[in-house]
């Protein structure tokens, strides 16, 4: 960032801490040019993707991206909109990126895992959720997206085991007990 970027983006910054997000949009689309820091597209998709306005942070984040292509946050919240969005073909590459980037978090592999649920990726999928599992042993959302690859894979004995451990913590929980009961059908 150049100086005279510093002191743009100070100023934007400080429009989107007084909730004036609509100024700080004109501010940045003001300065903003092809040979300017990545930092100007990436506060623009930023500030669109809190609007819920996917497809300009979309376009934004990837001229972030072109401009630098080791923005991990900007590869990352690529990412998170393609899951929202339910674009799973492009959440495995924008993810996997992430994570070839540095990113070794929890919630990464979870919807790395969740993306790859969705392509029916069994495998993938599981080696995702047990990165998952292995950084956040207490989240129930990546336990069961492993449960699920099991029996997806006709795992059916390993879904069973992994679902006596989850049932045994949450016994109210209806879809793990659904899950067992399947995956016991499919023991037969």
């Amino acid at each position: 960032v150049t100086a005279a970027e510093r002191e743009t983006m100070l100023k934007v910054m400080e429009l989107i801490s007084d909730d004036k997000s609509t100024e700080a949009v004109a501010e940045i689309e003001k300065n903003r040019k092809e040979a300017s820091s990545a930092v100007f597209d990436f506060t623009l998709a930023n500030i669109w993707f809190q609007q819920e306005k996917y497809e300009q942070a979309l376009a934004a984040y990837q001229v972030a991206v072109e401009k630098f292509p080791k923005f991990r946050r900007a590869w990352k919240n690529m990412a998170m909109i393609y899951v929202r969005t339910g674009d799973f073909a492009k959440a495995v590459p924008a993810l996997t990126k992430v994570i070839e980037l540095g990113d070794n978090s929890a919630v990464t592999y979870g919807l790395l895992g969740y993306a790859y649920s969705a392509l029916d990726n069994n495998i993938s999928a599981e080696s995702a959720y047990r990165m998952a599992v292995l950084l956040d042993g207490d989240t129930l959302d990546w336990k069961m997206g492993l449960a699920k690859s099991y029996f997806k894979q006709q795992r059916y004995a390993d879904a069973v085991s992994l679902c006596d451990v989850l049932i045994k913590d949450n016994p109210s929980n209806v879809d793990m007990w659904l899950l067992q009961a399947n995956a016991w059908l499919g023991l037969e």
